[in-house]
């Protein structure tokens, strides 16, 4: 690439110069001139130095042409390519060898420089350690506030869960307070009521089974079916006890099978007027002795309303209740 543009300046400063060669063709055309009337008359004045200075010009060839011819690398042998092209290998490899030892010893230099000025001024050095462990110091603050706002923030949804279970828990207190309360008003009423009925029946008297009740009875139920039967009286009761023991006895006389021989214990809430339930474990579905029970009562004038709350386990098994009246 530098070959061809070192021709193309050669090629162009030859034809630059091919203006000044026909200037000096003419110059020495006209020094000749001159020359020759010199030595036609010697009396007139002619500028030697002019004339000599023209003369050098003819008889001496032109330096730049010269040293043009000398940079056309057309006209070199191949030993000069060879021995340039080789200098110039040599001054490349050079240039390069000394480019990069400069470059090491602005490197090493600035290092150097570098070291003597913290030398010289160590505090700029502290002050560099200062701020880093400074900086270092506001990193793990920001990162203890971030965990601290989220330790706050789980504190506060547990304080919230804890505040609605502590409601939920109020909540239930309060309920079993007003069911402790319901139920205590019940027992109240239960007990105002067992105290009325047992005035009553103190007023009353003890129920008892007349002998004409008995007869009635008896011949009420005189041919039709009969089965197993149980009696039973409301607890803690000695009225409901002493007048199921006269069913009882009754029972047996009319030649029903008695499960129980005393009257077993029970409690419920309602009172049927005339103090008497019979019922059995299949309401839908009775056994035939049912009706005989039933109408032995009504003979005896107890009207008893059914129940399917009994103690018989047994579906062939009629219980009479006796409650308080």
């Amino acid at each position: 690439m530098f070959q061809l543009w070192l021709n193309s300046f050669v090629r162009s400063c030859r034809s630059i110069q091919c203006l000044p060669n026909e200037i000096d063709y003419q110059n020495r055309n006209i020094a000749s001139d001159q020359l020759s009337l010199m030595i036609r008359k010697p009396s007139q004045n002619v500028d030697v130095s002019r004339l000599n200075y023209r003369h050098a010009n003819i008889i001496t060839p032109n330096r730049w042409d010269r040293l043009l011819s000398v940079l056309d690398m057309h006209s070199w042998s191949d030993y000069v390519l060879h021995l340039v092209n080789s200098t110039a290998t040599i001054v490349a490899i050079m240039a390069a060898a000394l480019a990069l030892m400069s470059i090491a010893v602005m490197y090493f230099t600035g290092t150097e420089l570098t070291e003597r000025a913290k030398q010289k001024n160590p505090v700029s050095g502290l002050d560099r350690r200062e701020s880093l462990r400074l900086t270092q110091t506001e990193t793990e603050l920001a990162a203890a506030r971030r965990l601290e706002a989220a330790q706050s923030s789980h504190l506060t949804k547990t304080e919230a869960e804890l505040a609605e279970v502590r409601r939920s828990e109020a909540a239930k207190s309060s309920r079993l307070a007003q069911v402790e309360a319901e139920l205590a008003a019940a027992r109240r009423s239960a007990e105002e009521t067992n105290a009325l009925v047992k005035q009553l029946e103190h007023k009353q008297g003890p129920r008892t089974i007349t002998s004409e009740q008995r007869s009635q009875f008896l011949n009420a139920v005189r041919g039709l079916p009969t089965g197993k039967v149980i009696v039973s009286a409301f607890f803690d009761n000695k009225e409901t006890r002493e007048f199921a023991a006269q069913i009882l006895s009754l029972l047996n006389a009319a030649g029903f099978n008695i499960i129980e021989r005393a009257p077993l214990n029970f409690f419920t809430t309602s009172r049927p007027s005339s103090g008497v339930r019979i019922g059995c474990e299949d309401m839908n579905n009775p056994p035939p002795h049912f009706d005989t029970v039933r109408e032995g009562l009504r003979a005896i004038g107890v009207d008893a309303p059914t129940t399917g709350l009994v103690n018989a386990q047994q579906d062939d098994v009629v219980e009479i209740q006796i409650t308080p009246k």
